[in-house]
């Protein structure tokens, strides 16, 4: 949680600070075509800002071949192909060509790559592939810092056997901003207003937004907005625009029966998904008049986690991606 805002105001400006030229991109905004993304972030670490528009003229030129020959780390030996669909071959030259212009330039580049789960889809499988071959004869000029929201997704992007990123970086949690980060923004809050905020009120909102930064800010904002409403009222207001504005309704509607059952079970902290006592109340909510088979919450959570529902935090246990997903469940659909 707040990994954008630190790779772009914290990472990036010291990073340029110490000589490094940057390119970001988020793939969360481009799921459906991530090279063209990537493209135009390496594009960035290539050249100054102010020539960056003659530079990407330059990309539409194509180029003759996909083909590599040589060693591409573990991936291929020998002459390979890239396997891009006829569709998304000149996504696949904009990424190469953008290689190129950027082993030209002589730069010392830092590529932050922003929900980078999305490259772990099956469908991209082909851009995974040529984006590792292209970082592998890149490392000593060429840094990268992949960053997502799903923790169980990056862990198989790079943790995975068959995954071409396979050890390719270590997958570490990034730190998570607690009480200073609430001291000090309740400090600049009340420089803004004549109705004082107390740290312990500031520490309760924190904590009942699930201590989502993001979160926080949106209920410092309501309640410096309706001060006279008090934090309580900002603090229920925020929460339930979140509610709407994630759609939390249509995500629970469009759920099969086996899948919210297996939700609220989680939700309600079960442990045993497979055990006798779960089958039975999954048999209970799908309406079969008898306790489940061990495989409907085996291709539930399978699905769940697919759909970046679930996480797998170890064998056997699961907690939500979303924590606000998390609390309206709990709070809408609790179950038996």
């Amino acid at each position: 949680m707040g990994k954008t805002e630190f790779l772009t105001k914290d990472l990036m400006p010291a990073a340029e600070k110490k000589g490094y030229a940057v390119g970001y991109c988020n793939l969360w905004q481009e799921d459906q075509h991530p090279a063209d993304a990537l493209a135009e972030a390496i594009t960035a670490c290539s050249t100054p800002q102010h020539v960056i528009a003659k530079v990407r003229a330059k990309l539409e030129k194509p180029i003759s071949t996909l083909k590599f020959s040589g060693k591409l780390s573990s991936i291929v030996e020998g002459g390979a192909e890239l396997g891009f669909k006829d569709d998304e071959k000149a996504s696949a030259t904009k990424l190469r060509s953008s290689f190129s212009v950027f082993d030209k330039s002589k730069n010392t580049g830092l590529l932050l790559i922003d929900a980078a789960q999305i490259l772990a889809d099956k469908k991209h499988g082909s851009l995974e592939k040529a984006l590792r071959a292209l970082l592998d004869t890149r490392k000593d000029r060429l840094k990268v810092i992949f960053t997502g929201s799903s923790e169980d997704r990056l862990r198989t992007m790079f943790g995975a056997e068959d995954k071409a990123f396979y050890n390719w970086a270590r997958v570490e949690p990034l730190p998570l901003l607690g009480d200073e980060f609430v001291r000090e923004l309740t400090r600049r809050a009340n420089t803004l207003t004549t109705m004082k905020l107390h740290l312990d009120d500031t520490s309760r909102a924190f904590d009942t937004l699930n201590r989502v930064p993001e979160l926080f800010r949106r209920f410092l904002s309501q309640y410096l907005g309706n001060a006279f409403d008090g934090v309580s009222r900002a603090i229920e207001t925020c929460k339930q625009t979140v509610y709407a504005e994630e759609g939390f309704v249509k995500r629970w509607n469009r759920l099969l029966p086996a899948d919210r059952a297996v939700l609220q079970l989680v939700a309600l902290g079960e442990g045993d998904l497979h055990g006798s006592k779960s089958l039975v109340a999954i048999g209970h909510a799908i309406k079969l008049g008898r306790p489940a088979d061990r495989s409907v919450p085996q291709n539930s959570l399978k699905r769940l986690r697919e759909r970046q529902i679930l996480i797998r935090t170890e064998k056997g246990h699961y907690r939500f991606e979303d924590e606000a997903f998390h609390e309206w469940v709990l709070s809408e659909h609790p179950g038996t």
